[in-house]
């Protein structure tokens, strides 16, 4: 269509229309505005069809779809795949795979619902509790961080019972972390909250302990109270026989001070049988204040092994290079061993008789301390392949032995 443009020459230029010019432009000008009215009318009335059948398309193509002609067995594999790659798939919150796949549509619910392993990862960490005995001034009050403490916790609770519920018996992994429950480490003051809902929790957790097959538990460091008043105790009654089916253990106890020995009451003091579980082939614990040959570990059948074993001070025997040797020697399936050592007297090679041979360790690693070059003429490491020697820190004082 052709555009009559009498004053194109005229555009961005300082050109004055003069009275006779000013009745045509504005002619024209309402001319043209008619023209855009009608295309911006005709564009709306597209606009609306293209979406009407954008919407119809849409709908039949979800009608369509692939995906709903799927059998259930199917379906329920590929919410599993989902779980396992989700890297959040412990986090029992709203965004969890099983809490999104069973808000989809009705038929995905029924069958998330009835998926166990979508509920089979509980992260349990409950809120640390010397934020409510520090928040004695400002915005929040003691007694306001109290009560949001209690809440969280109560709601920590009830999730976790649902997630158990909904597992079925299906295998668990568990990531516990638990709060101190004595006095606060900060300001010497005791918090007002009622911490009654964290034994139930344990209770919880403990009751299903037949089906846990990987267990991380973070104990906090308890107080100088007597061994039965320590809140967590159920953990330490737990027998190997309560946990056939656990493969991984991760026990971490928090120390206050990395110059202090372990609270006098400790698990691992008290034993903790469950590190002595049948079938168990990974293992993450210490420190600890008594000997290693002492505790109820399955040490031969052990494939992984991480222990920290700095604990100085007080009269606490180190973790050296003694000790280490003969952790090798009770550990001969060793693929995969991460130690942390602190090396304060010369070690006495004389009393481990003959080569320790690890012919299936691929991978090792020695933290804080390391031991010297006749350390390793006493261990054959036929396979190994990974030698980490991380956080060396102190280079000063706590030098490697190389005689």
């Amino acid at each position: 269509m052709d555009i009559a443009k009498p004053f194109l020459h005229h555009l961005d230029t300082n050109h004055v229309p003069s009275q006779a010019e000013v009745p045509v432009i504005r002619s024209l000008l309402q001319e043209h505005q008619r023209a855009l009215d009608t295309l911006d009318a005709q564009i709306a009335a597209l606009t609306a069809t293209r979406k009407a059948r954008a919407t119809f398309v849409q709908g039949h193509i979800a009608l369509a779809s692939p995906i709903k002609r799927l059998p259930d067995d199917i379906l329920s594999c590929l919410f599993i795949a989902l779980w396992i790659e989700e890297p959040k798939n412990g986090d029992m919150s709203p965004t969890s795979p099983g809490v999104v796949l069973s808000h989809v549509c009705r038929r995905w619910r029924q069958l998330a619902l009835a998926t166990p392993t979508l509920w089979s990862a509980l992260k349990i960490h409950s809120p640390p509790l010397h934020r409510v005995c520090t928040y004695s001034y400002g915005k929040v009050s003691r007694n306001d961080a109290a009560r949001s403490w209690e809440r969280e916790v109560k709601r920590i609770l009830a999730t976790s019972c649902v997630w158990i519920e909904r597992s079925k018996c299906c295998p668990l992994s568990l990531d516990v972390n638990l709060p101190h429950l004595g006095e606060a480490p900060y300001m010497g003051v005791k918090p007002p909250l009622n911490t009654g809902d964290l034994p139930l929790l344990v209770e919880a957790i403990c009751d299903v302990s037949s089906r846990w097959r990987k267990a991380i538990i973070r104990l906090p460091a308890n107080s100088s109270a007597a061994a039965a008043e320590w809140p967590y105790t159920r953990f330490a009654a737990l027998k190997p026989e309560d946990v056939p089916l656990l493969r991984e253990l991760a026990v971490i106890q928090a120390v206050n001070d990395l110059h202090m020995p372990p609270p006098a009451i400790s698990p691992m003091q008290q034993g903790l049988a469950i590190i002595g579980a049948h079938s168990l082939h990974s293992l993450s614990f210490g420190p600890l204040r008594v000997p290693l040959a002492s505790l109820s570990v399955r040490w031969d059948q052990l494939t992984s092994l991480t222990f920290n074993g700095r604990v100085i001070g007080h009269g606490v025997p180190s973790f050296g290079v003694n000790e280490a040797l003969t952790l090798f020697r009770m550990c001969p399936r060793l693929v995969i061993c991460d130690i942390l050592m602190y090396i304060t007297d010369v070690p006495d090679y004389a009393a481990h008789a003959g080569t320790i041979r690890m012919r299936y360790l691929e991978s090792l690693t020695f933290r804080y301390a390391v031991p010297g070059r006749a350390f390793m003429r006493y261990v054959d490491l036929p396979s190994l392949h990974t030698l980490r020697l991380p956080n060396l820190v102190d280079r000063d004082h706590y030098k490697p032995y190389t005689r």
